[in-house]
């Protein structure tokens, strides 16, 4: 793969079908690849506009990890996090690919 184009929604509209995950204070490490949506872009042709237009096109991931394996599809990618504590949480996402060199991340209110 040469590049994959991912869109992490952040408590995004429209996906209400999402399981949420939780990063509260006492957060820890959580594979997402369970907990995450995906859409195939076989030409890299969508913008976000176009994802957004397409909420019923995403499908779950049954994998942990994600791994589309080498292709030069780009991919979006769309999940929730949610903070219910009061106090500010910091996370971290981490994806870690030899085939992955360049990755996008919108967050949608």
């Amino acid at each position: 793969m040469v590049a994959a184009l991912l869109l992490l929604m952040f408590q995004a509209s429209g996906c209400l079908a999402l399981e949420t995950v939780e990063v509260g204070p006492d957060f820890g490490h959580v594979p997402l690849g369970s907990h995450l949506e995906f859409l195939k872009d076989p030409d890299r042709a969508h913008g976000l506009e176009d994802v957004l237009a397409r909420t019923s096109s995403f499908s779950p991931s049954d994998q942990e990890i994600l791994n589309p394996g080498y292709t030069p599809a780009g991919y979006w990618v769309r999940f929730r996090l949610e903070n219910p504590a009061s106090e500010t949480v910091t996370a971290y996402l981490k994806y870690k690919s030899r085939f992955v060199d360049h990755l996008d991340l919108y967050r949608v209110e």
